[in-house]
């Protein structure tokens, strides 16, 4: 919630800024236009455009939680990992969704914090190596699926009949937890 938080007040900031700085940009223009400096115009434009682009959300699913989360990640993958691929064009939400959006957010941001650190992992091992999260939904009759895809270093250790792999954690006995507690939530409140 903090990091939420963190990330609106980062971008209201910006806005702030922005209207504030707005009437002497405008000024500049103005006069950039007025003497024929035709490339500085281009360039001054070309800096305002990216400073504007950092305050919009990337990401717009059709679901304010989500999309608060996905942008929240999609800073923080840009500072810690910025030639990983984040692709979530495919995650659209529908109108009505039967689950809250406080259960999408934990499921959403465990998953994709679980994908994050596989692909420092796999950077950390080999730094040449392509790293990418893609997320996508879907819905199919009364579920909704989502589905998140992500590099990793190719391990992947099972236990003889187990569900699910071995965790790498340190914690082992915590760890997953938290997930199968929220999968449960989500199945009661379904029903």
């Amino acid at each position: 919630m903090q990091e939420h938080i963190a990330e609106m007040d980062r971008m209201y900031s910006g806005i702030r800024g922005m209207k504030h700085d707005m009437k002497n940009s405008l000024t500049v223009i103005m006069q950039l236009a007025d003497s024929g400096s035709n490339e500085e115009l281009r360039d001054y434009l070309s800096g305002l455009s990216q400073t504007l682009d950092r305050l919009e959300f990337q990401y717009k699913t059709g679901n304010a939680v989500v999309d608060t989360l996905l942008n929240t990640k999609y800073h923080e993958i840009m500072r810690t990992l910025p030639d990983l691929q984040f692709h979530a064009d495919k995650l659209l939400f529908p109108e009505k969704l039967m689950i809250q959006s406080y259960d999408i957010g934990i499921i959403l941001g465990n998953a994709l914090d679980n994908a994050l650190e596989a692909c420092k992992k796999l950077k950390a091992e080999e730094p040449e190596a392509e790293t990418f999260i893609r997320l996508s939904s879907y819905a199919k009759g009364k579920m909704f699926f989502l589905e998140i895809e992500n590099s990793f270093d190719g391990k992947v250790v099972r236990k003889q009949d187990a569900e699910f792999p071995v965790t790498t954690k340190a914690d082992k006995k915590v760890h997953g937890s938290k997930m199968k507690n929220q999968l449960i939530v989500v199945w009661i409140n379904k029903q």
